[in-house]
């Protein structure tokens, strides 16, 4: 594990916070997780597993209003408070890492799982291609997602930036000027998993958090498997250069 320097005050009973990358395994860590707060002893079991998903929303908008703050900075209170309460165990969700805040979270184990950004890409798409969710269903090909979609694709073709670099008042930096943030911040994580590697991560985080965490369930998407041929490959890669880049200097760091 690396070890940084807003480290030296964790324990295995520190708060744990998971920063869920979208189709990067997390929802299958995240039941994990669920599972083993129902089987921690009694004096750890009183502490509360705090999800950010939808139902936060009401509490980050309410919140942004409120205070009359971006609604991205809105989460990162939210998360923070969570962090900080005594009971809290677990924190986790599609939050990022806000580095503004670590004075704040130091004795936190943030912990996160990675993938290879084409993978990501291709799996997101076909997510958006299955089921009826009106806001997220896409009804094309890859092709026409990254004709179509452009913005979205640029945005999660650059994810692992946007979500690690820290920064609640950054959204016009150029996302290359954020990769080397991006890096730094992950140099705090207790863990960071890769997602072909999931048994190295379950060890890692076991031994760091003192939480016996076992992924064993998979996830699967449901929607139709997808080839790609050179030409659409090469434009996704392009794409994702941020996130490659990212992925590529973390792993290579702790040792994959």
């Amino acid at each position: 594990m690396l070890e940084g320097p807003d480290q030296a005050d964790q324990t295995s009973e520190a708060p744990v916070a998971f920063v869920h990358v979208m189709k990067c395994g997390g929802t299958s860590l995240r039941q994990a997780l669920r599972a083993v707060a129902g089987d921690l002893p009694e004096r750890v079991k009183r502490r509360e597993v705090i999800e950010f998903a939808r139902e936060t929303d009401a509490a980050r908008k309410w919140t942004a209003g409120l205070f009359g703050m971006d609604d991205r900075l809105a989460q990162d209170m939210l998360l923070c408070n969570a962090l900080l309460l005594p009971t809290t165990r677990i924190a986790m969700g599609h939050v990022r890492y806000a580095s503004e805040l670590a004075p704040l979270t130091a004795r936190v184990h943030f912990v996160t799982i990675l993938r290879d950004p084409v993978e990501r890409f291709v799996s997101l798409y076909r997510w958006r291609t299955y089921g009826d969710r009106p806001f997220v269903r896409f009804d094309g090909t890859i092709e026409d997602f990254l004709d179509q979609r452009a913005e979205l694709a640029a945005l999660e073709g650059a994810r692992y930036v946007t979500v690690f670099r820290g920064g609640s008042r950054d959204r016009d930096r150029s996302v290359v000027d954020g990769v080397d943030d991006a890096v730094a911040n992950l140099r705090r994580f207790s863990v960071v998993g890769a997602l072909h590697d999931l048994g190295r991560f379950e060890r890692e985080l076991t031994e760091a958090t003192g939480l016996p965490v076992v992924i064993g369930h998979r996830n699967e998407n449901k929607a139709k498997p997808i080839s790609l041929d050179s030409g659409t490959r090469r434009v996704i890669e392009e794409i994702c250069a941020p996130s490659y880049e990212v992925y590529e200097r973390v792993l290579a760091e702790r040792g994959f």
